[in-house]
């Protein structure tokens, strides 16, 4: 099974992969083990969806001008899942927010506003493939990635002006603008893109569609392997891009 947190439309990407169920909190999988007798035992993936913004307190950040627009409920309910997935080795995705906020849980920031994303679509890259493809974005937000990441696609190229950072104020722009990242430590990988919103026939929704069921399906270090590059690529993408 998989299990999408939040809405079901972003689960039409891997509904081909499993079985699908949707929750928003702890008490909502004991409903499901009520009901079809499916318990977290038996959830093989998790997908964390888009929506608000993550509170920046829980990134030690700030927000003195209001910039970010946040829901602390939604935040709490999701923390208690990825708790308890990470501690059971459940495999974690996200899009969008969703990517946000597994960037957050693992030890990352975000940068509070960015421009050129939201509402775009734009070239992604993915350096271990060396593959471009247009994506669709809506996110005025940007992760920051912890040392341990692993940087999988980036915006080619840098499409914002100004970059208001954890605290909330202009800060030193990022040398990437990442779009997707493999987190080894918590089993987790993300897209900050929409390919749930790209037509089927789209390269970029055919490419995500093929990475997301390798991440399903394969072991993590196989699949760091095969989408991170090599050691060397790895170890100079993740100096470059870590928050």
């Amino acid at each position: 099974m998989i299990l999408v947190v939040g809405s079901p439309s972003y689960a039409s990407v891997v509904e081909r992969l499993d079985d699908l169920r949707c929750a928003h909190t702890l008490d909502d999988l004991n409903d499901i083990k009520d009901e079809v007798g499916i318990s977290i035992d038996d959830i093989s993936m998790v997908m964390f969806t888009g929506g608000e913004d993550v509170c920046p307190e829980f990134y030690n950040g700030s927000d003195p001008d209001g910039i970010s627009f946040t829901n602390r409920n939604r935040d709490v309910n999701e923390m208690a899942l990825f708790t308890e997935f990470v501690r059971r080795g459940i495999k974690l995705t996200g899009i969008c927010r969703g990517f946000q906020f597994l960037n957050v849980m693992c030890g990352g920031e975000m940068y509070q506003h960015i421009f050129s994303h939201a509402g775009m679509r734009h070239d992604v890259y993915y350096p271990a493939l060396d593959i471009s493809n247009e994506a669709m974005s809506t996110h005025h937000q940007l992760v920051k990635l912890p040392k341990d990441a692993i940087p999988v696609a980036w915006s080619v190229p840098n499409r914002s002006h100004a970059y208001f950072g954890p605290k909330g104020v202009l800060t030193e722009p990022p040398e990437r603008e990442i779009e997707s990242a493999i987190f080894p430590a918590f089993n987790a990988f993300g897209v900050q893109y929409h390919p749930e919103m790209m037509e089927e026939r789209e390269p970029g929704r055919i490419m995500y569609e093929e990475i997301i069921a390798e991440f399903y399906n394969m072991d993590i270090a196989d699949f760091i392997q095969k989408y991170g590059g090599s050691k060397d690529e790895r170890r100079g993408n993740q100096a470059s891009t870590a928050g």
